[in-house]
């Protein structure tokens, strides 16, 4: 089968969880962000990643490990605006 699926379809079942943490988001969306780079999703990783970002609990190197992350996955894609817009919020 195709073992990343079943994992997507899974956190789409914990993200209906109602009365969710900021904590609860920040580690949902590291699991999607390692389960979409594993499908080689990476403009889902993307989100993921900047979901990560926006939960307001990584500290700030995290950050900023986050943020050369998200730099390279747009470099891959091609998507050099985002990536500019990345760097240059930072």
């Amino acid at each position: 089968g195709n073992g990343g699926g079943e994992a997507v379809a899974k956190l789409d079942e914990a993200k209906a969880v109602d009365k969710r943490t900021p904590y609860d988001n920040y580690v949902s969306s590291q699991f999607e962000t390692n389960a979409y780079v594993g499908l080689k999703q990476y403009d889902k990783a993307a989100r993921s990643i900047q979901a990560t970002i926006d939960s307001g609990i990584a500290s700030p190197e995290e950050v900023t490990t986050l943020r050369k992350n998200l730099i390279q996955i747009y470099y891959s894609l091609k998507n050099y605006n985002a990536a500019v817009t990345t760097a240059q919020q930072y």
